[in-house]
Order: structure tokens, then sequence, then C-alpha cells
């Protein structure tokens, strides 16, 4: 039934036990309720469309934080963008098959929709952590609209590449060939690797053992910093900053008195922060990982 088809024949019924005077009053009534219900009715579809059509995006704002969900396009929005930048992006989702693993491992993609983009950053995980994260902080967006082409990977075993083996246990240093293979086959090199906590077991045989393929390094207080010798680390010539929180005395301390072995290496203290500082403090952040990515 075609809205306020029902409102009127009910009012219709209704003024056949009134009078004349009445009639005219609810007649001037009837036409008023008519218009709102058809009105309302159209309203209430364009809500329907844009709500199941086009999953809406949401900004909300905590603890200094951005936090972003992409928007889901349908065929009469087209592409819709984040913010108003995001127009300017390009963002995507796949998998890729690495040598080592049973299954593909899942990654997210955003980089500028068009010019060249400055250098591609590859973004790992800690134990609790996925991909997911480094979209929620607003981290993807940020490097992206900065020019650079952006993947964060979902490791072996976590996130939406749960299904996949990792190629050793927790803790023990993976063979540099994984990092290598993933750099390859998403065609990365050269990359900048951003490597927080239980990733370090990823990162750090890659980077001892094919700094030709980095650009710079940017671990944040990772694990298995110890199984790497200072003589090692003395020959490592990569760019590299390391990050962590004050606030993150175990962990954090620890992979800072490895890692400031390394040849060519500056630190940046996010105060305040705990072991996820990006999370903490994700303007400090966004500020630390722009500015160093501008000096390479």
């Amino acid at each position: 039934m075609a809205p306020g088809t029902y409102a009127a024949d009910s009012i219709t019924h209704l003024a056949l036990y009134m009078t004349s005077s009445q009639q005219i009053l609810l007649t001037l009534f009837s036409s008023v309720v008519i218009n709102i219900v058809i009105i309302g009715g159209s309203f209430r579809l364009l809500l329907l469309h844009q709500g199941e059509a086009c999953e809406p995006f949401w900004v909300s704002k905590s603890s200094r934080s951005l936090r972003h969900r992409p928007r889901r396009a349908c065929n009469n929005c087209g592409p819709i963008g984040l913010t108003r930048k995001m127009s300017q992006v390009e963002v995507s989702e796949g998998s890729v098959e690495v040598q080592g693993c049973t299954s593909p491992l899942f990654y997210r993609q955003i980089r500028p929709s068009s010019g060249d983009t400055k250098m591609s950053i590859l973004l790992l995980h800690g134990r609790s952590f996925s991909s997911e994260n480094w979209l929620n902080v607003g981290t993807l967006h940020t490097l992206a609209n900065a020019g650079y082409r952006a993947v964060a990977i979902d490791l072996p075993g976590l996130g939406r590449s749960s299904s996949a083996e990792a190629p050793v246990a927790v803790g023990e240093l993976a063979p540099a060939a994984f990092l290598t293979d993933v750099c390859k086959r998403l065609e990365l090199s050269p990359v900048v690797v951003i490597s927080p906590s239980l990733s370090g077991m990823y990162s750090l045989p890659f980077l001892l053992q094919q700094q030709h393929l980095l650009r710079a390094y940017i671990p944040i207080a990772p694990i298995c910093t110890e199984k790497i010798s200072a003589q090692q680390y003395h020959s490592i010539k990569v760019p590299s900053l390391i990050v962590y929180g004050d606030r993150d005395t175990s962990l954090g301390q620890v992979s800072l008195n490895n890692l400031s072995q390394l040849a060519n290496h500056s630190v940046a203290v996010i105060k305040g922060a705990g072991h996820a500082c990006y999370l903490d403090d994700p303007d400090t952040w966004h500020r630390l990982l722009t500015d160093f990515l501008s000096q390479l």
C-alpha cells in the first residue's frame, strides 16, 4: 500500500459521522497528515539506502586518536572516501602466497590515487593486533595522504591470516626469506618496515640479511632484539627510528638498549604511552613517523 493510502481511508470513514463544519476541519487536517506520511516514507527510504547500500564511515576522537572505518560503495553512490582527502587515495584488500606459509596472508593497501608514490611502507603488528589496527588508528591513511604506498599484512596465525601457520614458534627468529618473499610478491622494495612487538621475530632477520631491500627501519619495542649480537647491529647501516613509550618499562627498555647499537639510528620517545605507544598517542606517532620519512 502506498504511503498515505491507509491514513486517507481511515479519515474518510470517520467523516461519515461528523457535521459539515467538522468535516471541513477534518479535510484540512487530513491533507496535512497525508503529506507528512508521504514525506516521512520517502525520507525513511533515503535512510535505508544510506544505511544498507552504503555503510557510513565514522570518525570518533578519544584520547586524541582518530579512528576510521572504510565505507562500502554501492552502485548509486560510487566509491566514497573516509574524509575529503580520501577521494585522493585508493584502498584495497587482498591475499598473497608467501614462502613457508601454509595459507595466503591477508593484506590491506592504501596509496595515492594519482601521481607517483614517494616510497613503500610495510606495516607489521603485535601479537594481540592485526592490520586493522593500522587502519583504525589512521596510520594507513596518514601515510597515503602524505604520498606513500602503505601495505599492512596480517602475520601468520593472526587476524585474517589465522589459517596460515607461522614458519617458527613465537619468540624465535623467522627466516629472512619470509619478509623477502612478502616484499617481492607485493613489489615493495626498497621498503620501510614498521615493526612493533611480536613482529620483531620477522623484521630483525630481514634487516640483518637483506639491508639492500630496506629504505628504513622503524622498530616499536620489538621482541627478539637480544638474539642479535653487538657486532651484527654495528654492521647494519639502514636508517632506523627507534620508537617506544616511556611507560613501557619492560620490553620498551630492553629493546631500546639493544637497538641503540644500530649504526645509523635515532630515538623517539612518546611520553605517557605504554607498549602500544602508537595507539596511546596517535597524533605524536604520526608526526614522528612523517617527519622521519620526509628526511629519507
